[in-house]
């Protein structure tokens, strides 16, 4: 069903750019149906609808899986938003690493204290006040990850800019949230 041009389908909105996906998605249920050679039209229909959503399901699970995550200011306190964020991440089957300025754990997910040497990283998400993050300017630029998550408090005009001059997206958002809402 489209709606201001946001495809609406079980528990996920798509917007129109994604309309491939939806064609690509009903045409794999089509051939299962063909295959499956179901006769009446209203066990094809339920078929289809069943196997669009087990398949789209399937789908965004493989493309949002696995982002590798650094935690800047990372704490073994249950009560802070860093240690929230690391235990979410992991729920959500993401890499992490856990970077604080005491050693200790999250979990299973140790905290390192330095500058980890990291490839292949996808998001740095902060916890640190802007004046803290400065040690780490270079650090973050140097993983060259796909964006930087500025959390609430964690804002910072002169990292957002450096992060943009090197095509680095600088989101200011709740690393929480956006796992909440499958925004991730």
């Amino acid at each position: 069903m489209l709606i201001n041009n946001v495809f609406l389908t079980k528990n996920y909105y798509f917007f129109a750019h994604d309309y491939h996906f939806f064609l690509i998605v009903n045409f794999l249920a089509f051939k299962l149906v063909v295959k499956n050679k179901t006769n009446s039209t209203k066990n094809k229909s339920i078929f289809i609808n069943r196997t669009t959503y087990y398949l789209t399901n399937l789908i965004l699970c493989c493309m949002n899986s696995n982002k590798k995550t650094i935690v800047l200011g990372a704490s073994n306190n249950p009560e802070r938003y860093s240690f929230l964020a690391v235990e979410k991440l992991k729920k959500h089957h993401h890499t992490v690493i856990a970077v604080g300025n005491k050693l200790g754990n999250i979990g299973d997910t140790p905290i390192v204290t330095g500058f980890p040497a990291e490839q292949g990283v996808d998001t740095v998400t902060l916890y640190l006040n802007p004046a803290l993050q400065e040690q780490y300017y270079q650090y973050i630029l140097s993983l060259k990850p796909k964006r930087i998550i500025f959390n609430p408090g964690t804002e910072n005009a002169a990292l957002s800019e450096l992060a943009k001059a090197n095509d680095i997206a600088a989101l200011e958002a709740c690393t929480l949230v956006l796992l909440g809402s499958g925004q991730y």
